[in-house]
């Protein structure tokens, strides 16, 4: 094994959790949605729902920071990168670790949110 082998078995598996993240976010509004109380044509959510609900979207929202973020940094990365390098795409670097830590920051607490939205949503249930 080597840290490229290691590289890319945790972008597979991140990628696969990240997909997941998204889905089962989706699929937690959609249940605390099945699970409201309404009467006369209008509706509540219980509270614990409510704090589910939040977790959810909290999810979905870091979710799309962590793209949004990734997407700014490496485009301006780049840009500067290949201005500064001539265009020469054959010339090797490091890219400063603050990049990958913030996109990892936002990774982990949309995992993270994602589990508290289901914690409060097994509360309700049982």
């Amino acid at each position: 094994m080597n840290l490229k082998i290691c590289r890319e078995t945790f972008y597979e598996f991140s990628g696969i959790l990240s997909d997941n993240t998204r889905k089962l976010a989706f699929a937690g509004i959609a249940i605390v949605w099945i699970f409201k109380q309404g009467e006369n044509g209008s509706f509540t959510i219980p509270n614990i729902l409510r704090k589910a609900m939040l977790m959810f979207v909290l999810s979905l929202s870091l979710d799309l920071l962590q793209y949004i973020w990734q997407s700014f940094i490496w485009g301006i990365f780049y840009t500067y990168k290949e201005k500064k390098l001539n265009h020469n795409e054959n010339i090797d670097f490091l890219a400063p670790n603050i990049f990958k830590d913030i996109a990892n920051i936002f990774f982990w607490s949309k995992v993270i949110t994602l589990v508290i939205g289901y914690i409060f949503m097994l509360i309700f249930f049982f």
